[in-house]
């Protein structure tokens, strides 16, 4: 079989993982969040993310600047009333994408 048969063959098995992760998506005023601040993480509590226990999102070890926007851009929506959007892996429940609403 030639490397390219072998390829097609096997190709299937590559790409079975994290590329069809199954993604969750929220759109609400996260009046009732619970923040907690883990240094190089954070996490979020009470969402309406169905697929996670406690509605419980982490947004994963990345710079302190990120953390401080997003902490920053729940904390405006919670004082304004807008919404928060945020795009998570539903079998992780981690937070690959997040927008505040402009409505």
């Amino acid at each position: 079989m030639s490397k390219i048969g072998v390829f097609l063959a096997l190709f299937p098995i590559f790409i079975s993982g994290s590329c069809f992760a199954a993604s969750g998506f929220i759109e609400e005023s996260p009046t009732k969040w619970r923040l907690q601040d883990y240094i190089t993480s954070i996490t979020v509590w009470y969402t309406s993310a169905a697929q996670c226990t406690n509605g419980h999102l982490t947004l994963p070890n990345v710079s302190a600047d990120l953390n401080s926007r997003f902490w920053s851009t729940v904390m405006t929506a919670k004082v304004t009333g807008k919404k928060i959007g945020v795009t998570y892996d539903a079998s992780s429940c981690t937070i690959t994408d997040y927008y505040l609403k402009e409505e």
